[in-house]
């Protein structure tokens, strides 16, 4: 059996406003950066394309996903 989570486009959380509601969505993961414990790793896409980011700043009001199992 297949398993899947749906992640809304929620956009992000910056200067006291949401920005690219609708356009694109970010999700953060449990992983803080490689390099440094200021950034974490996000899941990042828009208009069909995903990413995973190393490098995200952890001041951004990026949406989170708890996953059971």
């Amino acid at each position: 059996p297949s398993k899947s989570i749906f992640i809304p486009a929620a956009g992000n959380a910056w200067d006291g406003s949401v920005q690219n509601s609708g356009d694109d969505g970010s999700v953060w993961s449990s992983m803080l950066g490689t390099d440094n414990v200021n950034y974490g790793q996000n899941l990042d896409f828009l208009s069909g394309s995903v990413n995973l980011n190393y490098y995200g700043d952890r001041y951004l009001g990026l949406s989170v996903r708890g996953v059971v199992g």
